[in-house]
């Protein structure tokens, strides 16, 4: 194995360590959890709760983190996201939700 493929994988068993203990932490677990990689640094995690900013803002407040929300997400008018990012252990983990305020309004 390469020193490049055992780099690779150390990165890769951090952030599952990461990944794991941050959920544990979570009074709501994500309802997805990625693990990025690329070819350059920085490897990061990213929590989803779908449909759920109120699951973020809690993560943000249980780790004293400044949640944003950005409206018009991605060019879309009914998109609004709520995100937060920490780091922890040296790992960035980016909490967020994307709900789509139309059908938020019709569902109501």
């Amino acid at each position: 194995m390469n020193t490049k493929s055992i780099r690779t994988r150390d990165a890769l068993m951090k952030l599952f360590a990461v990944a794991e203990t941050v959920t544990a932490s979570l009074e709501e677990p994500p309802t997805s959890v990625n693990i990025m990689t690329t070819l350059g640094d920085p490897h990061h995690v990213s929590m989803s709760f779908h449909c759920s900013p109120e699951h973020v803002l809690a993560a943000a407040k249980q780790y004293d983190a400044e949640p944003v929300v950005v409206e018009n997400y991605a060019g879309n008018p009914n998109g609004v996201c709520t995100e937060t990012t920490i780091q922890h252990d040296g790992v960035t983990v980016r909490f967020w939700a994307l709900v789509h305020t139309a059908a938020e309004e019709v569902s109501a």
